[in-house]
């Protein structure tokens, strides 16, 4: 292995095995495409036919957990996993007439972790010696956000809400499935339609100037009715904001089916009105009540006006007949004018 020295005075290691270049002096040039070689964010490793490492950069060597050194020892099948010589051969051979290869590989750490990179080789060919120049790019990030995006894709698709992205021109950029079920529609079907098409209640000019209000930082909720292919509407709670992506502005909705929450309301509200009738007729009952014993029974001591009270009152009344007033039972006793008695004295 040759030594490059920088113009720091630092040792950089540079190729393996290849056959030294022309004695020239080295220019500011060349020291710069050693240093964007070692220090680029991609890995970047060279290989001969035998499948021996000539070149790693920094990244491979940070990626893997190895040194220079330790790499620039390995033959490529010890950190490559799922190795095929045939394969190698073959992919060596289509690179040998022009081709480029590119695919995804697992690379073995020196923990033993799997590491997904994506590859693009190239053959070279320089005074005699043959190397294919890869070029790779660790997917760990990638593979973590296509996750996180596919785990987010299956939860929107399963959630029990219509949720929807659309463009400011009214086109659907995104639904769930729940959107398209809940109003009886097939995917294809709800694709050419615009959300307008839902809302018939609702005019250009009202989704205008709800833009208008999202844009200005606003977040739209209501309860709306939505129409259903067959004719009826749903009522749902609506929250809309607005969503800015890789230059793009959307809007999100989610709606909420509350026709349950509507029909325990209504059920409500309906009992509650038969219970404010019931007092309005129990407290007219109650007046007829009491003037009807004032008037036939006139107890003085009324507790209740229920009828089961109304007869047991009525039957003591009958066992004890009313006497007749203190007045007609007791006779008073003459009186003695003594204005016209005679004088004895």
């Amino acid at each position: 292995m040759t030594d490059m020295i920088t113009p720091n005075n630092n040792t950089t290691h540079t190729l393996k095995d290849l056959h030294p270049l022309p004695a020239m002096p080295p220019t500011r040039e060349m020291y710069l495409a050693q240093y964007c070689l070692d220090n680029v964010k991609e890995l970047v490793y060279w290989l001969n036919h035998q499948g021996n490492f000539c070149y790693v950069n920094m990244q491979m060597c940070k990626v893997l957990g190895y040194t220079r050194e330790e790499l620039l020892i390995l033959k490529y099948e010890q950190i490559r996993c799922q190795y095929s010589e045939t394969y190698w051969h073959y992919q060596w051979e289509e690179m040998r007439k022009g081709k480029i290869l590119e695919l995804e590989v697992r690379l073995q750490a020196k923990d033993q972790a799997e590491i997904p990179v994506q590859i693009r080789g190239y053959y070279l060919k320089y005074q005699e010696q043959e190397l294919i120049c890869i070029f790779g790019k660790d997917l760990r990030h990638d593979k973590q956000r296509d996750e996180l995006l596919r785990l987010t894709r299956y939860s929107l698709n399963h959630a029990q809400e219509m949720i929807y992205w659309i463009r400011p021109n009214g086109h659907f950029y995104y639904f769930n499935d729940a959107f398209a079920t809940k109003l009886g529609y097939t995917r294809e079907e709800v694709k050419t339609k615009k959300l307008l098409d839902f809302f018939p209640n609702f005019s250009q000019a009202d989704f205008n100037m709800g833009w208008q209000r999202l844009t200005n930082g606003e977040i739209l909720s209501s309860e709306m009715y939505i129409g259903h292919r067959n004719g009826f509407f749903i009522p749902v709670q609506t929250y809309v904001t607005l969503v800015r992506m890789e230059g793009e502005t959307y809007a999100c909705g989610i709606l909420s089916d509350i026709s349950e929450r509507k029909r325990k309301e209504e059920e409500l509200e309906q009992a509650l009105a038969a219970i404010k009738s019931l007092q309005v007729q129990l407290q007219l009952d109650n007046v007829l009540l009491q003037e009807d014993i004032a008037t036939e029974h006139p107890f003085k001591n009324i507790i209740s006006t229920t009828n089961a009270y109304f007869k047991v009152l009525s039957q003591s009344n009958r066992s004890h007949p009313r006497m007749p007033p203190y007045s007609s039972r007791v006779k008073p006793a003459p009186v003695k004018n003594c204005w016209h008695a005679p004088c004895t004295s």
